[in-house]
Formats: structure tokens, C-alpha cells, sequence
């Protein structure tokens, strides 16, 4: 069966935005008096969106600064959201030529999400952005994938979840899609393995193995 549709997960997937990320939850942390922490333990703490990021890296002990951490972190984000990011290799290449629709789902913030894909030049390819904000509950929920499905008139089954997150995985097989995780970004093969998707690949460039096969 033909895929006709490309859902794309955004942080760790198209942009590495790690040290951007990092550089936002130390800078909230130092705000508050609070101790910075290490790259490693932040990271896992990406992909639930903003305001569960935040409130995991302030832990059970601190969870009254969340209602100061969260504009602290916001604003700070905002201004340096592409200091260090960028797309990661292949990307461009790959959303430049495949012709059918492409799509960004994200836990991200939809605002974040359209001015880092604005300005790194591709936000253009994709016929929707759609940030954790969009929708009541986030990925691993089915909602935004079945919305835009919806939205490009494809069938879930010809839907294609691609993404580095255990989340993206659950979010794709919970809406019916075909699910790929990809293994540079910022969760881990083994943990990905587990969530057995149908395509595990190592570049962004091997989705057009899957496109040819799936014809």
C-alpha cells in the first residue's frame, strides 16, 4: 500500500535542537537559585512538550516555582530558539523532493515549532504544523495524527509516523499509521526497538527506501 502522507515529529527528528533546549531549562533553573543540570538528564525529559519538560526538570521538590519557571522559560526560548539548531543531515533533501503532502506533529509548542521550521527555510514544505497546544492531549494520543489525516483526505493506513521518541511510536500505532523511528536523535535504539515499529533506520535519508518499497 502506498504511504501518502509523511508525519514528522520535530525536535530530534528534523532539527537538532538539544543544546538550545538545554541552554533554556539551565538558564530557568539559575533563575530560580535552583542547580543547572546535566545534558544527559534533560534530554530525557524531551518530547512531552513545554510545561511537562519544565515541570520535570524541577522535580517533586520544587514544583511551586512551576507558575515562575514556566515564563522564564518561555521567554528565554523564545529569543535564542535557533542560536545552535538546525536541520539535521538529509532533511532538506528529503522533504525537498518528496511531492506528497508532509506534515510536523509535535509536542513542541505550535509557535516554537513554526519559527524554528520559518526560520531554518523549510516551514514551506509542510502543509501543517501542528504543536502540542493544538490539541487537548499530546502525542502519545492519536488526536493530531488523526487530524491530520483528516485534514490531507488520506486514510490512517497510508499515514507514515516518523520519529525519535518512544512517544512517536505509541502516537503512530495508536492513530492506525505506519510508524519509523529514527535512531540519531534523542531517544535511544534500544528503548525504540522495544516499541517495535515497522522501520527503525539510522538516516532520514533511508525514508525513500521505504516510499519505493511501499509504491
Amino acid at each position: 500500500m502506498t504511504i501518502e502522507l509523511l508525519v514528522f515529529d520535530l525536535d530530534g527528528t528534523l532539527v537538532d535542537s538539544r543544546k538550545d533546549i538545554l541552554n533554556a531549562v539551565n538558564h530557568t533553573l539559575s533563575s530560580l537559585g535552583l542547580p543547572q543540570m546535566p545534558a544527559e538528564e534533560i534530554i530525557n525529559h524531551v518530547g512531552w512538550g513545554a510545561s511537562n519538560l519544565v515541570r520535570s526538570v524541577l522535580g517533586e521538590g520544587h514544583q511551586h516555582f512551576f507558575k515562575k519557571a514556566m515564563p522564564l522559560f518561555k521567554a528565554f526560548y523564545a529569543e535564542h530558539l535557533l542560536d545552535n539548531t538546525v536541520l539535521y543531515p538529509g532533511v532538506r533533501e528529503l522533504i525537498e523532493s518528496v511531492e506528497f503532502p508532509k506534515t510536523v506533529c509535535t509536542n513542541k509548542p505550535t509557535e516554537f515549532s513554526v519559527k524554528i521550521l520559518e526560520g531554518l527555510g523549510v516551514a514551506r514544505f509542510f502543509t501543517m504544523i501542528s504543536g502540542g497546544d493544538r490539541f487537548a492531549v499530546k502525542k502519545p494520543a492519536p488526536d493530531a495524527l488523526h487530524a491530520l489525516a483528516q485534514d490531507a483526505g488520506v486514510p490512517l493506513e497510508k499515514v507514515l509516523m516518523i520519529g525519535d521518541s518512544v512517544i512517536d511510536i505509541e502516537a503512530g500505532k495508536n492513530a492506525g499509521a505506519k510508524t519509523c523511528a529514527v535512531t540519531y536523535g534523542f531517544g535511544q535504539r534500544e528503548d525504540l526497538a522495544r516499541a517495535n515499529p515497522d522501520y527503525i533506520l539510522d538516516s532520514i535519508t533511508e525514508v525513500k527506501g521505504i516510499l519505493k518499497q511501499r509504491r
